[in-house]
């Protein structure tokens, strides 16, 4: 609190002084005016009324003098008391308080130092005072200029408050605080030092970490969530996608197979028809084509429908696999061989090297999925030639090619030529005639064994389909334990 200012004491006496000499002047003066007068007084009456005169007047002005300096004296101690009482009560607060609160000389030189500073930085008084203040600042910050710019924006504003920053302790420890930094000011306005108040905020700050922290993992997981919403959302939108293509599967499958039944079973129908005009003659030739056509008509109806229960198998995931170790050698010679004796325009090589090792597989899928392969080179390659079947070690693979010289394919048709139903020509007549489920089906039972199928093409020129099959043992390992078993049985 800022108290009203008073004259000083020493003036005050100065001017009674001079006042009493005046009075005493104003009344010797007046008396010798009186005496000097009408008034005839005898020398008694003179000498009393002078007493009189002298002492009362003069005992009522130093009466008044010192009353008047008695109560200026009284009210300087009061006001003294008053001050001493409010310093002690700011040293009282200034002690007890939990904040650091220091006063710097002009030079930045420390001069006071309480409780709170003790309890926040761990130096006693006599550690820290008579240091310049930036015993308490970590290098880094001095040298960045902190304390040149807290000092040089308070001399311009006359404070700087609430300034978060950091402090070292005694012990070495970096501790979070809040600075606030004030000039301090003599009567004629020039800077006599500087207060220092220094708020230990580490708490604070740690909780603004961990809410942070906690922030950030709700963030997290609000994301997880999001993300997990969205991957759902996509195997729906997925799943969704899937269902509509099969319904237009089932759509496609229905049109086609009304259509592919027809045809087969109305040439059937006037095979037989045409059968039954020509039992009775000798014509043994034309009887035996009217067969061949039948024979040939029941095929296409027998692979379709195995093609059929084959996908619906696939698709329902009822497909049992029994997967032992299987030569590959001796199934592809068995397949060539067959497929030699009933193609007249193709001639079927093999290119196999030694200790091929066997394959972990199911041995009827895999000899489905190669004759489907070889079929299908038989058909596009129509003006017939050699169709290669390769077998080579790859890795932990065996890998089986199969490359025809025909037609070979687009490059448009090869992302959709492993797709049920699909047909390169687009007919099910003609010299590649078919229902478009070999290639699905074999790709699906080679991806249900462990391995894949590919395919390169150049359109003109031949295709070459490749399959991967793991691995199973060596041909020699295979024979050995062949060869111990049947020693076992005899």
């Amino acid at each position: 609190m800022r108290q009203s200012k008073q004259r000083p004491l020493s003036k005050s006496v100065r001017a009674l002084r001079w006042l009493i000499v005046v009075g005493i002047f104003v009344v010797v003066g007046g008396y010798q005016a009186l005496k000097e007068g009408a008034l005839d007084f005898s020398s008694t009456e003179r000498i009393v009324i002078g007493m009189l005169l002298y002492a009362c007047i003069g005992s009522l002005v130093a009466w008044l003098s010192l009353t008047w300096v008695a109560n200026r004296i009284a009210d300087g101690e009061r006001a003294r008391q008053k001050a001493r009482e409010e310093e002690v009560y700011i040293t009282s607060v200034v002690s007890a308080s939990a904040d650091a609160i220091l006063v710097l000389d002009i030079r930045g030189i420390i001069t006071t130092w309480n409780e709170g500073a003790r309890l926040i930085f761990g130096y006693e008084e006599a550690e820290v005072v008579g240091h310049h203040h930036s015993k308490l600042v970590p290098d880094d910050l001095v040298r960045s200029g902190e304390l040149d710019r807290l000092v040089a924006e308070s001399q311009e504003k006359g404070y700087v408050g609430h300034v978060e920053t950091e402090r070292m302790t005694k012990d070495g420890r970096r501790i979070s605080v809040e600075v606030t930094f004030t000039s301090l000011r003599d009567d004629d306005g020039n800077i006599t030092g500087y207060s220092k108040i220094v708020r230990d905020i580490s708490q604070r700050k740690e909780a603004e970490r961990e809410l942070y922290k906690l922030n950030l993992e709700l963030e997290q997981r609000i994301a997880q969530r999001t993300e997990s919403l969205r991957i759902a959302y996509e195997e729906l939108k997925k799943a969704n996608t899937q269902l509509q293509q099969l319904d237009k599967m089932k759509s496609e499958f229905v049109s086609m197979v009304s259509h592919s039944l027809r045809a087969p079973v109305t040439n059937i129908n006037v095979a037989i028809e045409l059968l039954g005009q020509v039992v009775n003659s000798e014509e043994e030739e034309e009887k035996k084509k009217l067969f061949r056509i039948i024979e040939a008509e029941s095929a296409r109806l027998s692979r379709l429908v195995q093609g059929i229960l084959q996908v619906s198998r696939l698709e329902g995931g009822k497909l049992r696999l029994k997967r032992e170790a299987v030569d590959l050698q001796a199934l592809s010679q068995n397949l060539a061989q067959s497929m030699n004796t009933t193609s007249n325009k193709h001639i079927f090589s093999l290119s196999i090297p030694k200790d091929l090792p066997l394959v972990w597989a199911d041995d009827n899928c895999t000899e489905e999925v190669l004759a489907n392969l070889l079929d299908n080179a038989v058909k596009y390659s129509p003006d017939g030639g050699e169709v290669e079947i390769r077998l080579q070690e790859h890795g932990h693979y065996v890998v089986t090619s199969v490359t025809d010289h025909g037609m070979g394919i687009e490059e448009k048709e090869l992302e959709s030529l492993f797709q049920a139903f699909h047909r390169v020509d687009g007919s099910d007549s003609g010299p590649t005639g078919g229902y478009g489920l070999g290639l699905y089906i074999s790709k699906r039972l080679v991806e249900a064994q462990g391995g894949t199928l590919n395919v390169q093409s150049n359109f003109g020129k031949g295709s070459t389909f490749s399959f991967s099959l793991p691995i199973a043992r060596r041909r020699r390992l295979f024979k050995e334990a062949n060869d111990e078993s049947k020693s076992a049985d005899h």
